[in-house]
């Protein structure tokens, strides 16, 4: 067989034979890329997909941004390795109709099989970006493409699991790793003062300025009904101490001297009252200042107002 007055080179005739046209239609986006099949061009190979680039994107094998199934009735556990692989990359990739061992087998695709794809691709949370392509490779044959970018914080799950590309294998995520992960996640949305103090425990907060706050609290009608309370009570109330541990706010307020942190902590003060000239206070090494509103600071980055 001669192309174009040159011999073409034998390839699979699933591939470049095709009895009948093939309808379908691929979505991938129109862009040029690299001709060089290197391991960072995983991920631009998808675009401009033809059935070249996709034998260049199968020679590769499958490795930490992809894994091939045999088809899409492997569905569920191909979801399941874009979720491990969105927690452990950010994003991913599964190629339904190519087997483990890298031969290109194509599968029928019919409207509801995108269907099925769409469906399952909701079901994983939070949300993320997720774009499939359809590759003809012969008679009403082709390739299922199903990427995915994360563009909200994890951890993410699948049919409310998640899951870790962990080596070769796509694994349930442990408990603890999960709760690790919404922690992180939670922090990145919370004020400074608002997240936990590493190595501080309420032993290493000073009771006496504590129940000083609390008298001059009570004595203002700011605070009612912590009058012998324990400290942690008051303190849990106040939301400086949680179960996770003690705040960042609590340590810069009440931390005793020499405590686990913040050496260079400074709460700066502004009372309102009657009159409306006052002053900036700060309180350093002394806490006698009456506390009315301050914001928080650490070194050089100001926070936010308790």
């Amino acid at each position: 067989m001669r192309a174009n007055g040159r011999a073409a080179p034998s390839v699979d005739n699933r591939l470049t034979q095709p009895q009948r046209p093939c309808r379908m239609r691929s979505m991938a986006k129109d862009r040029e890329v690299d001709k060089r099949p290197r391991e960072a061009d995983r991920w631009q190979i998808l675009e401009k997909m033809n059935p070249a680039r996709l034998r260049r994107l199968v020679s590769m094998g499958e490795g930490p941004l992809i894994e091939f199934k045999r088809s899409t009735g492997e569905l569920r556990e191909g979801m399941e390795a874009l979720c491990g692989r969105l927690n452990a990359q950010g994003k991913g990739r599964v190629v339904f109709g190519v087997s483990e061992r890298g031969e290109i087998l194509g599968q029928a695709v019919a409207e509801s099989t995108q269907r099925e794809i769409a469906n399952a691709s909701r079901r994983i949370e939070p949300a993320a970006e997720i774009e499939t392509s359809v590759v003809c490779v012969g008679t009403e044959r082709a390739v299922v493409i199903v990427e995915a970018s994360a563009h909200a914080l994890g951890p993410f799950t699948f049919e409310g699991r998640g899951y870790l590309r962990v080596g070769n294998t796509t694994q349930r995520m442990s408990h603890s790793e999960f709760d690790g992960r919404v922690v992180a996640r939670l922090e990145t949305q919370l004020p400074w003062d608002r997240w936990i103090a590493p190595n501080w425990r309420i032993r290493d907060l000073d009771r006496s300025e504590i129940l000083r706050m609390v008298e001059d609290a009570v004595e203002a009608k700011r605070l009612t009904g912590v009058r012998g309370e324990k400290t942690e009570v008051v303190l849990r109330r106040l939301e400086l101490v949680t179960d996770r541990g003690v705040t960042r706010a609590a340590a810069i307020l009440f931390g005793k001297e020499g405590g686990p942190g913040y050496p260079m902590g400074e709460v700066r003060l502004r009372g309102f009252g009657a009159s409306p000239r006052m002053n900036f206070g700060t309180i350093g090494s002394s806490r006698r200042t009456p506390l009315r509103s301050c914001s928080m600071r650490s070194g050089s980055s100001t926070n936010t107002s308790l």
